[in-house]
């Protein structure tokens, strides 16, 4: 028996078309192939499809069987105008591709207004210097229209694309710091994240409010109104670049507004600016039920003011056709027939005129009174005939009834039932 390998890498490359999957993996089924892992992706009609299949032994015992199964794929593959490149892959190099499991995974989310390679390369090269390996790289934002063309609304552009990451993290504090310097020099804001179970369910979004959710920072525009406002903003670049800590830069910044009358915070919190999708994106986290806050070094005052800017507005209520037949019946002059059935009809006695009418025109079976229905065997009389003076059944012959009206009683002048013209009760 030859060492040929059994586990094989299949790449097909060509043009996307629907059921090109189906086919492909019917034929592999054909030969008895095992599938111990698959990729797909699609990037403008192109398709990039992967497959670690394991070959049956009786396929692969010497070379020239395995080429000629490697030769059917490749003719099916033909077939469908895809190209095929098939690498076997040995026992050691598959071990070492199971042994890599297990490590920590990571997702790293980068936003930005239109995506150049010099982005992409600035932050992969910070992932590749980690030592993490890229799994998956996937857009999340729309396809991005061709300027000048009808679908081009002339509104601000988004890319975001998103990378699955795996792998031990080398030094994260230096990673965070490239990846803050790269979102200053390159204009790109990048997310990152432990992809675990607890990652999914996260209720609650926090965020920061100056430069976040509002385009300013709202010390640097008080100190504009006490006309420090030089002096503050050189005081805030310090304390970013880490030359003075929180509290020191704070209470200078503060100092610098004594005096200011309370009514400028008003004038200030008017002319706030909301960062682009502010609102949108605190819309959807409401209807998807997340929790939103503030965590900010900032006043309170301006806090609260965003809050009740961001709010979302109530839904105006739908007027559905219940509504409309309410609506109706309420105008002059309407007079609303009483139910005959259900628990309305018993609430307002509309099913004792119903049972009424339908006794004098000699309805349905299913229509008379409950205490002039026929009883079946074993069947129990509805509690309504029950009352006093009535006895346990009522029974319907062809012949003559027991308790009929004595002879020489005069018949009543109508028809409409009454004690008299009532199907007597016969006591068994």
């Amino acid at each position: 028996m030859s060492d040929f390998p059994t586990t094989h890498l299949l790449r097909f490359t060509g043009e996307d078309r629907p059921g090109l999957t189906a086919e492909l993996s019917d034929a592999l089924a054909q030969l008895g192939a095992t599938v111990l892992d698959i990729n797909q992706a699609v990037i403008h009609q192109s398709l990039l499809l992967g497959m670690m299949v394991r070959l049956p032994e009786d396929l692969v015992r010497d070379e020239a069987k395995t080429k000629k199964t490697l030769k059917a794929i490749r003719k099916v593959a033909k077939h469908h105008d895809l190209k095929l490149k098939a690498k076997p892959i040995a026992d050691a190099d598959y071990d070492r591709w199971v042994g890599r499991q297990g490590k920590p995974r990571h997702i790293l989310t980068l936003l930005t207004r239109s995506l150049t390679a010099e982005q992409l390369a600035a932050v992969t090269s910070v992932i590749a210097a980690q030592g993490l390996n890229i799994d998956v790289i996937h857009r999340l934002s729309g396809r991005p229209p061709r300027p000048g063309s009808e679908a081009d609304t002339g509104q601000p552009r988004r890319a975001c694309i998103e990378f699955w990451l795996r792998g031990e993290l080398r030094d994260a504090d230096a990673m965070h710091g490239h990846f803050m310097q790269l979102g200053s020099d390159l204009s790109l804001d990048i997310a990152w994240q432990k992809d675990d179970v607890y990652r999914r369910s996260r209720r609650m979004v926090v965020f920061d409010m100056d430069s976040t959710l509002i385009q300013a920072e709202v010390i640097d525009e008080l100190a504009k109104e006490a006309g420090a406002g030089d002096q503050v903003a050189a005081i805030t670049e310090a304390a970013m670049r880490g030359e003075l800590d929180f509290d020191a830069s704070l209470r200078q910044r503060v100092a610098t507004l004594a005096g200011l009358p309370e009514s400028t915070m008003q004038t200030v919190a008017e002319r706030l600016v909301l960062t682009e999708g502010c609102e949108t994106l605190l819309a959807n986290l409401k209807a998807f039920g997340y929790k939103t806050a503030v965590l900010s070094g900032g006043f309170t005052y301006f806090g609260r003011h965003l809050q009740q800017k961001t709010r979302p507005r109530p839904r105006p209520r739908q007027r559905t056709r219940n509504h409309r037949r309410q609506a109706h019946r309420k105008r002059p002059g309407h007079h609303r027939q009483r139910p005959t059935q259900g628990r309305a009809a018993r609430r307002t006695g509309g099913h004792r005129r119903h049972q009424r009418a339908a006794s004098r025109r000699g309805g349905r079976r299913g229509q008379r009174p409950a205490h002039a229905q026929p009883r079946r065997a074993g069947h129990r009389l509805p509690r309504q005939a029950h009352r006093p003076g009535a006895g346990r059944a009522v029974r319907f012959d062809a012949g003559p009834r027991r308790g009929a009206l004595p002879p020489g009683r005069p018949r009543p002048p109508t028809d409409r039932p009454n004690r008299l013209n009532r199907p007597q009760p016969v006591n068994r």
